[in-house]
């Protein structure tokens, strides 16, 4: 390998000996050991549609099912079926991180090699591989990054691809080879097709095409990386494209569908801007609020980050110092992370979307610190920046969205439970739709999520998917649900107590939870709080629940829509239908991502993705259809 893309060093020679070479597998070993200290993460995207995406494709029902996911239910499979496979192989989730984090230590190697590839000016190889063994772990001496170390989210696995062509595009800076442009472009394509968000980073490789080598260099260079970028992106993504279209009439479906115009979802476009910046003063203030000790910043964990902060204050030193030279790699990387990083914090601002942006700023530090101090005082500044790091890692206390104790499978249920044991319906009504325990139900299952994320119209394709599945499944169609306690109540207690709170959330489809049908398994407890899955049978609602549930939407529809015109720059006027989700009323918005609700006391109160909780605007009587709302400061009175 190292003399395939002409490294000029192997860990024997640099280092010496059997025992350098052992060491070198030490990352691996490290990656490991991190997963296994943080614990098994039981975050909410594995529950919801990290193993449902690749069970639906093997299925051949990836474009049958209806929304089980919510918006997330028709995104690429492809990134989520190493950690499926291994839980399919293996029935220890401790098992089966230990085998995601070997696959991620990759971005340690990668890492290194483009650090001593842009280090290219420091002469002593010793002190070379050492910088390129700093910048490698600075680069993943990062909250955002080490959370994901042997978790089923794929961002830290889809930068593996993307710091490839990182590599290849500078390697051929040095010296032009075709093949090079090649694997760059394939690797660089098929990340993408993976996962979209990777676009800014598709932009950003046209600074490292440019050639000091002419013209002809450069157009040929630039022609071979887009064509074999675009056979990387219709490998991995052209199959579901085509899927989308041929059943949804839009290849993106069911996103920017204000565009596309799909039938089968609403004509809106839903908002992904859950952390963008508000405009260039944002983007300038940006090092600051990546340091900022608060969650919901750039992630929905508390994970600030000095690595950026730094980097800015090196490049002013070095202004001021006329250190820099235009003519290295290190520089040609820093315009190239800088090009990338404006167009992720535009389009996202998401940690996880921008994760090799995180890696980066390990090679970068170094190269700069390199370039900004002599031989004697590089170490002590490298030192003091991972003790500036190290800060907001040891001190944020927040390793993971849901660390558990080690036990059980990946989804905490065992291969032989009755659970799910014959082919039936399954419908949920929360946010947390539970689709991946779809790849644990006998194939001929299906899953239906009605109020997810957001409630979409139960007219034209949804209402027919509902009335086919329910004639199909008649007698058989179940809730599933999260129930938690922290009050000490019995396992029976605490389901009876979820049911009978979500029994009418299910009345938009003529259907009631039946109470004396629920069972349940404890997913896990931690301290005084237990967690259980329940499954409730489904029967029709009698006439009387059906016509009071119809004259109850009727007014809350009208109180839902004087909102929209009190605060219309709050709310988009295409609303999804009003919805009875527990004890609360309704209606999301997802062309701005918000949700309106109206609780049993009539307290009203808008909640967002980018909204930690949920934000008070006001009371209303409900059987008298008056109140006071304050919208943004501005307080309207109306009866």
């Amino acid at each position: 390998m190292m003399k395939m893309f002409r490294l000029p060093f192997s860990p024997v020679e640099c280092t010496g000996g059997a025992i350098a070479l052992i060491a070198w597998f030490l990352p691996v070993l490290a990656f490991i050991f991190i997963a296994v200290s943080w614990g098994q993460d039981f975050n909410w995207d594995l529950l919801n549609y990290h193993f449902y995406l690749p069970e639906a494709a093997l299925r051949g029902e990836l474009f049958g099912n209806y929304f089980p996911a919510s918006v997330q239910s028709y995104l690429n499979p492809i990134p989520m079926f190493p950690a499926y496979a291994l839980s399919r192989v293996f029935d220890s989730a401790l098992v089966v991180a230990c085998g995601i984090a070997v696959i991620q230590s990759a971005n340690f190697y990668l890492l290194f090699a483009i650090s001593y590839v842009t280090l290219s000016y420091v002469e002593a190889r010793r002190d070379r591989v050492c910088l390129s063994i700093i910048a490698a772990m600075l680069g993943l001496f990062s909250l955002v990054v080490l959370q994901q170390i042997g978790s089923t989210f794929v961002d830290l696995s889809l930068s593996i691809p993307v710091l490839l062509s990182v590599l290849l595009l500078l390697l051929n800076r040095i010296e032009f080879r075709l093949w090079r442009l090649g694997v760059a472009g394939v690797a660089l394509g098929a990340a993408l097709g993976m996962k979209l968000v990777l676009i800014p980073f598709v932009f950003a490789s046209a600074i490292l095409l440019l050639s000091r080598d002419g013209l002809v260099r450069f157009v040929l260079g630039s022609a071979v990386f887009a064509v074999f970028g675009l056979l990387g992106f219709l490998l991995a993504a052209g199959w579901i494209y085509i899927g989308l279209w041929e059943n949804y009439q839009s290849p993106l479906f069911p996103f920017f569908n204000t565009l596309f115009e799909s039938p089968f979802f609403p004509q809106e476009s839903i908002a992904v801007d859950r952390f963008t910046l508000g405009g260039m003063m944002g983007l300038l203030v940006s090092p600051i609020l990546l340091a900022t000790p608060e969650g919901w910043i750039y992630t929905e964990t508390i994970a600030p980050d000095f690595k950026l902060a730094m980097v800015v204050g090196l490049l002013v030193c070095l202004g001021f110092s006329r250190k820099l030279s235009r003519g290295r790699l290190s520089v040609v990387l820093v315009v190239y992370f800088f090009v990338a990083y404006v167009i992720w914090a535009f389009t996202s601002f998401n940690g996880r979307y921008g994760m090799p942006l995180f890696l980066l700023m390990g090679p970068l530090l170094v190269g700069l610190v390199v370039q900004l101090f002599k031989h004697r005082y590089r170490y002590v500044a490298l030192v003091c920046a991972f003790l500036l790091q190290s800060v907001p890692v040891l001190s944020s206390g927040e390793i993971g969205w849901n660390r558990l104790d080690w036990g059980g499978s990946v989804l905490r249920l065992d291969d032989n439970d009755p659970f799910f044991a014959e082919p039936a319906l399954i419908v949920t009504s929360e946010k947390l739709t539970l689709a991946s325990y779809y790849s644990e139900m006998p194939i001929g299952s299906r899953m239906l999520n009605i109020a997810g994320q957001y409630n979409f119209p139960l007219e034209g394709a949804f209402s027919e998917y509902v009335n086919e599945s329910l004639d199909e499944f008649r007698g058989a169609t179940y809730a599933l649900g999260v129930s938690s306690d922290l009050a000490g109540k019995t396992q029976s207690q605490v389901i009876e107590s979820w049911a009978r709170i979500n029994r009418k959330d299910f009345l938009s489809l003529g259907l009631l939870i039946n109470i004396d049908t629920c069972e349940s398994r404890r997913l896990y407890s931690r301290g005084q709080e237990s967690v259980y899955l329940a499954k409730c049978k489904l029967m029709p609602a009698p006439e009387e629940a059906l016509a009071e549930y119809s004259q109850a939407v009727n007014r809350y529809d009208a109180l839902f829509s004087r909102f929209e015109q009190d605060c219309a720059h709050w709310f988009y006027p295409k609303g999804g239908r009003t919805e009875l989700i527990g004890s609360v009323w309704r209606r999301s918005y997802m062309g701005k991502d918000l949700n309106l609700l109206i609780n049993a006391a009539g307290d009203v109160s808008v909640t967002s993705s980018r909204l930690f909780g949920s934000l008070y605007m006001g009371s209303v009587d409900v059987a008298e259809r008056e109140g006071v709302l304050h919208c943004q400061g501005r307080k309207l009175e109306f009866k």
